[in-house]
């Protein structure tokens, strides 16, 4: 694990007391990527980091990497690069074996800064994946590992040893993301996240999705999370905000 707090990349100081801005790129092809990255200049000032969400691309991925990286250029900020499988969420249903080997591929392009691992795929190949995840510390790559409840969320206890667990495998920042079926269920999580967050270095990203967990994605420093994403266009999950939006409300706190 990188021994840095705060994290820092392009200008982008990442902490606990000044929580960032991050929205999606979702495109399919080139066409929506562009349309999507003007958005993302009209917004630049609300925005903070750009996370490519690599299974929403429909083609080859290497096209995708060269069309994404040229067009980044441009664009001054940290990018996170993510590949979300249909377990956790996201647009691919693929195997281990192609899920390293697209993270691997995007290695040979240095705009993406940070990658976001789930935790769920590291335990399958526990050896293998620590490999993957030295060779991402070797690039001076930040890794995030992932946890995503589309359905519940769990206990306490159990989102508390989720995190200590990422913390364990290596992860420079954490991610936490469950869905609420109560207030008390948004109130849980943003009680772990302040447990965690005031007891641990290795920063956090906590999310209570949906309608009823948007004070979790507003109230960063109740909760200690370093980073709330936000939209620019299409959401990415259930629950986020627009940018501008988000930014107004950050201020606030």
């Amino acid at each position: 694990m990188m021994k840095m707090k705060p994290l820092n990349g392009s200008g982008c100081i990442l902490s606990k007391e000044q929580p960032k801005i991050c929205v999606p790129l979702t495109p399919s092809d080139e066409k929506e990527l562009k349309q999507q990255l003007e958005m993302i200049h009209r917004q630049s000032a609300d925005i903070d980091l750009i996370e490519w969400r690599a299974d929403y691309w429909q083609g080859e991925l290497k096209d995708g990497l060269s069309a994404v990286s040229n067009q980044l250029q441009n664009i001054h900020k940290p990018v996170i690069f993510t590949i979300r499988t249909a377990a956790e969420g996201g647009e691919k249903d693929i195997a281990l074996s192609e899920y390293e080997h697209m993270i691997r591929m995007s290695l040979k392009f240095p705009c993406f800064m940070m990658y976001d691992l789930q935790l769920m795929l590291v335990k399958q190949k526990a050896d293998r994946m620590r490999m993957l995840l030295d060779d991402l510390h070797r690039h001076n790559k930040w890794i995030i590992l992932s946890y995503h409840d589309f359905q519940a969320t769990p206990s306490n206890e159990q989102m508390l040893a989720i995190l200590n667990e990422q913390e364990a495998l290596g992860a420079d920042l954490v991610k936490l993301a469950v869905m609420p079926q109560t207030e008390m269920d948004v109130k849980r999580l943003m009680e772990v996240s302040s447990l965690f967050t005031q007891t641990h270095e290795t920063m956090a990203i906590t999310i209570s999705m949906g309608e009823l967990g948007v004070k979790s994605r507003i109230q960063l420093k109740e909760t200690g999370s370093c980073i709330s994403f936000a939209t620019a266009s299409a959401a990415s999950a259930p629950g986020q905000l627009p940018a501008s939006s988000l930014r107004k409300l950050l201020q606030t706190q």
